[in-house]
C-alpha cells in the first residue's frame, strides 16, 4: 500500500478526547465523566489521550490505568511517553513535537502512534512511516484556543484541507471547536475531531459529544 492511501483507512474512533484533570475537581469525578461518556456512545466512537504531563511515572500510570477500566472498551493513548503506554497496555502513544523522534518510536513500539503536527512539513515527515496504518496526526491549531496560543494563528479550514489532501496518515482535526466551529469541518475528510474543554466542561458529555460529531459530518 502506497503511504499515500493510508489516510483513506478509518481510524477505530472519531473523537479524541485529551484529559486535563484539573477541570474536576477530584480524581473520581473526572473517571466517573469519562464512564458516562464511554458508556453512552456507539462503540468505535471515543479515545482518550492521557495528557497530564506534570505527573511522574508511577502517577501516570496509575491515571492511565483508572481512565483505561472506566472507558473499556473505548481506546487510550498517553501523551509522548510510550513507556508507560506498553506498561499500562494502552492502545498507543501520542507523541508531542518535543517528543522522541517518530520513526524511532516507530521501530521500537508496536501499537498505535499519534503525531502532534502544526506544519505541513511535519505532516510530510511521516510519509515514511505510514505504510501499516498505525500512525495518525492531530493538525492544529484548526480555530483559536487558548491552549495552543503558543503555535501562533490558528491554521484555517483552507489549511486543514491542504493538510488531508498532502498527509500521508489520517488527520484528527483539534483546536477550538465547539457547537459553533465543528460545522466549518463538514466536507474537510478529517478522520476525527479532537477536543478538551468542549467534553470534559460539558454537563452532558454524551450529548454534546454526538453534537459536534454530527455538526462536523463524522456521524
Amino acid at each position: 500500500m502506497r503511504p499515500s492511501d493510508c489516510k483513506k483507512q478509518p481510524l477505530p474512533f472519531k473523537l479524541y478526547v485529551i484529559t486535563d484533570r484539573k477541570l474536576f475537581p477530584d480524581r473520581e469525578s473526572m473517571l466517573l465523566h469519562f464512564k458516562k461518556l464511554a458508556l453512552g456512545l456507539k462503540p468505535g466512537t471515543l479515545a482518550v489521550q492521557v495528557r497530564e504531563k506534570d505527573l511522574n511515572l508511577e502517577e501516570l500510570l496509575d491515571l492511565t490505568v483508572r481512565i483505561h477500566e472506566a472507558i473499556f472498551p473505548s481506546k487510550i493513548f498517553v501523551n509522548s511517553r510510550w513507556d508507560v503506554a506498553l506498561a499500562a497496555n494502552a492502545d498507543g502513544v501520542h507523541l508531542a513535537e518535543s517528543a522522541d523522534d517518530p520513526a524511532y518510536v516507530a521501530n521500537n513500539y508496536p501499537k498505535m502512534i499519534g503525531v502532534s503536527c502544526h506544519s505541513l512539513e511535519r505532516l510530510h515527515s511521516l510519509a515514511g512511516i505510514a505504510h501499516d496504518n498505525r500512525v495518525f496526526a492531530t493538525f492544529s491549531p484548526i480555530f483559536e484556543t487558548p491552549s495552543k496560543l503558543a503555535y501562533g494563528a490558528p491554521q484555517g479550514i483552507s489549511k486543514l484541507r491542504q493538510a488531508v489532501r498532502e498527509s500521508p496518515v489520517p488527520i484528527v482535526a483539534l483546536g477550538g471547536i465547539d457547537f459553533d466551529t465543528a460545522p466549518l469541518l463538514k466536507g474537510c475528510k478529517i478522520a476525527g475531531i479532537a477536543v478538551i474543554r468542549a467534553i470534559l466542561e460539558a454537563e452532558d458529555p454524551v450529548y454534546a459529544a454526538n453534537k459536534l460529531l454530527e455538526l462536523a459530518g463524522l456521524t
